[in-house]
């Protein structure tokens, strides 16, 4: 279905039970406008007592009841500069390249939905995978998630950035347990950059964030992470690396968005003439 849904003039709402799971109540202004969930459901061809199938999560559900009164809009075309790439399904097929990096805008890859979530696919095991924080001992497959997604990263961020022919920097959100310490997976990727590029392009910026003192994860106990919160848990060494310099920050996931929000906020206050923002999985 080739429509986004105008949630704001939408109303009703449906009940899906998870196959083998749980009856679910779903108010539709409690859905995104592009949410695959909501657009499957819309489907005037899916009956009631009908198994659906998300294509490419694995995730199936039955309708067991749906009242919709949705109004739809037209998809925005796809060559702005929102996002790097954009992807409303854990379908890598699905993505578009606008092969335009957004200086304002949060750039990213692909949505990412958590383990704890209904929704968990293929792109989602994979930048799991990827983004592990055990570098030194990483498996077969962890391995090579990290090739392909630094391999994506040179190739539309890296790329990119070389073309605008400015000598840039790239930093990289420091682990929330970890301080005084570069030995996370964004180090690591700023490392590969630097040995396929040989900082001839751009200056390597990991060991300019660090944290003063370890600082909980959204992730855990739903415990929401302020901006001041994360703000005064960072500190900037090495400042003269980023002053009057073009910094790409980079982090694995943007969940609550306070992270690297409050590291952007501290390099621009240390000198930085921009920050552009990246992260490989936007959390659904």
């Amino acid at each position: 279905m080739n429509k986004l849904i105008d949630i704001e003039n939408s109303s009703g709402y449906f009940v899906i039970k998870i196959i083998d799971g749980e009856e679910i109540k779903i108010d539709v202004k409690n859905m995104k406008e592009n949410s695959p969930l909501l657009l499957s459901v819309a489907n005037d061809r899916n009956q009631l007592m009908q198994v659906i199938t998300l294509p490419g999560t694995g995730f199936s559900f039955m309708i067991l009841e749906k009242k919709l009164n949705l109004v739809f809009k037209s998809i925005p075309s796809t060559k702005t500069n929102v996002s790097l790439r954009f992807n409303c399904n854990d379908n890598e097929n699905n993505i578009f390249d606008s092969k335009i990096v957004s200086e304002s805008k949060l750039n990213y890859l692909f949505i990412y939905y958590p383990k704890y979530k209904y929704v968990h696919g293929k792109i989602s095991n994979e930048l799991f995978s990827f983004a592990k924080k055990s570098i030194n001992c990483y498996d077969r497959f962890h391995k090579d998630m990290f090739e392909k997604y630094v391999n994506i990263f040179n190739k539309y961020v890296i790329k990119y950035l070389i073309s605008k022919k400015e000598l840039f920097v790239i930093c990289c959100v420091p682990s929330h347990n970890e301080c005084d310490k570069i030995n996370n997976t964004m180090s690591a990727v700023i490392k590969s950059v630097k040995n396929k590029y040989l900082e001839k392009f751009f200056i390597d910026g990991s060991n300019v964030l660090y944290r003063k003192y370890a600082i909980e994860k959204s992730s855990y106990n739903n415990c929401f992470r302020s901006l001041k919160k994360q703000y005064d848990s960072l500190i900037v060494k090495n400042s003269e690396l980023i002053k009057e310099k073009t910094v790409l920050l980079i982090d694995d996931f943007y969940t609550t968005g306070s992270s690297i929000n409050a590291c952007k906020k501290i390099l621009l206050e240390n000198g930085a003439k921009k920050v552009i923002l990246f992260t490989f999985g936007r959390t659904r």
